[in-house]
C-alpha cells in the first residue's frame, strides 16, 4: 500500500514600505530653528504595523557621525508617526534610511532617501510620506513565515483557515486525518471512505476550521490511508508542522502600590493580569520624567539595552525596556497574576507600561499590545496634606492595594446572592439607600405596579438617577476636610479561577464578566401607590438595569440603608469554585484608568 502525501497552503504576511511622494511647508521665517526642513512622516495600513525607525547618514566627506531618530511607535488608535531632523551643516551627501516593523516580528525593506544641497537656512522644509503595509501571501512555501490567524474575515476562507490538498494514492478507499497540537496527543479531526470497494479515493482539500483560540502554537498534521481490504499505509506528515499566530491579550495594569523597603528605600510593587498561554516573558517599559534610563530597578527585570530609548508617538516620554524572567521559572507560577517590585528614585515621576512576548530573539518575537497606563508621582520627605498615617498611605498616590473598606465611601466587594430558582449568584455590592415610606414608618419593599412577568427587574429607588446611591472610589484624603472623591463609573468587572477542579488545572483565563457600567438604567418618576388613603403620594424610580439588582437590608435599623445595591456576574460558575474578581476603572473616553483587585468568592 503506497503512502499518502500532501501540502498545505497557509497565510502569512510581509511588510514592505513604499515612498509615496513629497510636499512643502512654510517654515517660521523670524525663527528658522523653530521647525525642521526635513520630516518624515510614515503611515500604517493596520494595527499589527507597531513601529518606524529613520537613521540619517552623511557623505564620507563630511566626516559626520550617523545619526539615530530612534525608533518611534505608532500610538494607539493612530497610524501616524512624525520624524523631524534640523540640519545643523550643509551638506550635499545626506541619507536618510526608512524602515519598519510588525508585531509578528517582520522587518520592513529599508528606502533610501538621498537628499542634495540641504540648506538649513531655507524657508520652506520638506515632509517625505512613506506607507508601511502588509502584502498578505498565501503559500504552501514554508520559507513564508507563520500562519496568520484572521478572525474577522470570510469563516473557512482562504484568509482565515489553512488549505490541507491531500493526494490519495491508487486503491486507497479510506482515509484518516490527525493533528498534533504543540506536541500533544494525536486527535482524529477527519475521516472518510469510497461509497464501494472498487472506487478509488480522489484528491481532495480539507479546511482546517476549529483552531485554538490561542496566541500562539504549533500544528503538524497526519495522514493515514486503508486499502479495500484493510491494509493500512504509514501514518505520514501533511507536509511540515504549522506555526499559528493570532494576539496576545493586553495585560490590565494595576494601580502601583509604595512602601518603604527594609532600609528605607522608596519601593513600589507592580501587578498585572494577563493569561500565561503562549507567554514566554513580559516587557515592562519603564519612563522615568527624563531621557535617561532608570538603571538597575529591580533583581526580577534585566534592562534591554540593545534597543536603548524609545518613543510612542504623541508621547513626550522616553521609555527604557526591560523584560522579566521567563514564565517557566518560579515567576510564572502565580500566574494569571504577576508582580515585580521595584526600587525606584525620590522625587521623579514614572509611567509604567506591559505587554506580552514571546521567545524569539529581540526583534523577531511575538510582541501583544500594550497594557494600561500608570504613573506614580510622589515625592519622599515632603509635607503631608493627608491625616497623620504612615507612609505611604496619603494623598498620591492613593490607598493601599487591597484595602477595600479605606478605599470607598461605603461598602464595596465581591458577594454571594442566593437565589433560590438559579442558586448562589456573584455580585459586585456597589452602593445602598434608603427607600421607606415616613407615613408609615414602612420600607418600601418592591413595585407591586410592575408586570412580574415581564424580564425587567422590579426594584424601587429613591427619585432620581440611582448612580447617586453608589459607592465612590477615594481619590484624596484631607486632615480636616472632606475627602476628595470620584464615581466608580464607567467600570468593567473581570475575573480568573485560583483553584483547581477535580485532576485539572485552573484556568488562568481572565475573563470580562460584565459590560462597561457607564450608567444603571432606570425609569423616573414613577409614583408608588401603596394603597393607603390620603397622605402624600411617593415619587420613585424604577431600577430598569438587568446587571443590577436590590436587597433589603438584614436588619433595618429604622435610620440606615433599607436596601443594598448589587451588580450581579451572570456567566456560569462552578459551585465549590474559588473565583479572583478584579474591578477595571475607566476613562471617560473608555480608556482603562486603573485595575483594582477585589475579594475572593468561593461557590458555595
Amino acid at each position: 500500500m503506497e503512502d499518502p502525501s500532501g501540502s498545505i497552503t497557509t497565510r502569512c504576511l510581509s511588510l514592505e514600505i513604499e515612498a509615496k511622494g513629497t510636499e512643502l511647508f512654510q517654515r517660521n521665517p523670524d525663527d528658522l530653528s523653530a521647525k525642521p526642513i526635513i520630516r518624515i512622516a510614515v503611515t500604517r495600513s493596520n494595527p499589527d504595523i507597531e513601529w518606524a525607525s529613520v537613521n540619517i547618514n552623511f557623505g564620507k566627506k563630511t566626516e559626520l557621525d550617523p545619526i539615530d531618530l530612534e525608533r518611534r511607535y505608532f500610538a494607539e488608535g493612530e497610524n501616524l508617526v512624525i520624524f523631524d531632523y534640523q540640519p545643523t551643516v550643509v551638506s550635499n551627501e545626506v541619507r536618510v534610511n526608512v524602515h519598519g516593523g510588525d508585531r509578528f516580528g517582520n522587518i520592513s525593506n529599508t528606502v533610501l532617501l538621498a537628499l542634495n544641497d540641504v540648506n538649513p537656512n531655507s524657508a520652506f522644509g520638506v515632509e517625505y510620506l512613506y506607507e508601511l503595509r502588509h502584502i498578505e501571501i498565501l503559500t504552501d512555501d514554508r520559507n513564508c513565515g507563520p500562519h496568520i490567524v484572521v478572525d474577522d474575515g470570510e469563516p473557512g476562507g482562504l484568509l482565515v483557515k489553512p488549505r490541507l490538498e491531500l493526494y490519495m494514492p491508487e486503491r486507497a478507499r479510506e482515509y484518516k486525518l490527525y493533528r498534533r497540537i504543540n506536541n500533544g496527543d494525536l486527535s482524529l479531526i477527519q475521516q472518510g471512505q469510497t461509497e464501494d470497494l472498487f472506487t478509488d479515493l480522489a484528491d481532495f482539500e480539507y479546511a482546517d476550521y476549529a483552531l485554538p483560540n490561542a496566541p500562539m502554537y504549533t500544528i503538524c498534521y497526519f495522514l493515514q490511508v486503508f486499502d479495500e481490504h484493510g491494509n493500512a499505509s504509514a501514518l505520514v506528515p501533511v507536509d511540515e508542522c504549522i506555526k499559528f499566530i493570532r494576539e496576545y491579550p493586553a495585560p490590565l495594569l494595576a494601580q502601583p502600590e509604595l512602601y518603604s523597603g527594609t532600609n528605607g528605600q522608596s519601593m513600589a510593587r507592580l501587578t498585572w493580569y494577563c493569561p500565561p498561554e503562549a507567554v514566554d516573558k513580559f516587557e515592562l517599559w519603564i519612563a522615568s520624567g527624563d531621557t535617561v534610563s532608570p538603571g538597575d530597578v529591580s533583581d526580577g527585570l534585566s534592562e534591554i539595552t540593545e534597543f536603548g530609548a524609545r518613543h510612542i508617538q504623541n508621547d513626550a516620554r522616553t521609555y527604557y525596556i526591560y523584560q522579566t524572567r521567563r514564565l517557566a521559572t518560579v515567576f510564572g507560577q502565580t500566574a494569571p497574576e504577576f508582580s515585580v517590585d521595584l526600587e525606584l528614585d525620590p522625587n521623579k515621576v514614572y509611567s509604567f507600561l506591559v505587554r506580552a512576548v514571546s521567545a524569539e530573539g529581540l526583534d523577531s518575537r511575538l510582541t501583544g499590545p500594550f497594557s494600561n497606563l500608570q504613573t506614580i508621582a510622589w515625592t519622599q520627605g515632603g509635607s503631608e496634606n493627608g491625616p497623620n498615617v504612615a507612609w505611604p498611605d496619603r494623598d498620591l498616590p492613593g490607598l493601599l492595594e487591597g484595602d477595600l473598606e479605606a478605599m470607598f465611601t461605603s461598602e464595596f466587594g465581591m458577594e454571594i446572592l442566593r437565589d433560590d430558582v438559579n442558586g448562589p449568584i456573584p455580585a459586585l455590592r456597589i452602593g445602598a439607600y434608603r427607600l421607606v415610606d415616613s407615613e408609615l414608618d414602612e420600607v418600601i419593599r418592591y413595585d407591586k405596579d410592575a408586570n412580574l412577568d415581564s424580564d425587567f427587574p422590579t426594584f424601587l429607588t429613591p427619585p432620581g438617577d440611582p448612580v447617586a446611591y453608589t459607592a465612590h472610589r477615594i481619590i484624596e484624603r484631607r486632615a480636616g476636610q472632606s475627602d476628595v472623591t470620584k464615581s466608580i463609573f464607567p467600570f468593567a468587572l473581570y475575573r480568573y479561577r485560583v483553584d483547581a477542579p477535580v485532576a485539572r488545572e485552573p484556568s488562568k483565563n481572565v475573563e470580562q464578566v460584565s459590560p462597561m457600567m457607564r450608567e444603571i438604567a432606570y425609569e423616573g418618576g414613577v409614583i408608588y401607590d401603596i394603597g393607603k388613603t390620603g397622605g402624600d403620594v411617593i415619587e420613585v424610580s424604577r431600577i430598569r438595569d438587568p446587571y443590577v439588582f436590590a436587597e433589603l437590608v438584614d436588619a433595618y435599623d429604622g435610620s440606615g440603608p433599607s436596601h443594598q445595591l448589587y451588580m450581579r456576574d451572570f456567566t456560569p460558575v462552578q459551585f465549590g469554585g474559588t473565583y479572583q474578581y478584579l474591578i477595571v476603572f475607566f476613562t471617560e473616553r473608555g480608556e482603562i484608568e486603573t485595575v483594582l483587585p477585589l475579594n475572593t468568592i468561593t461557590i458555595q
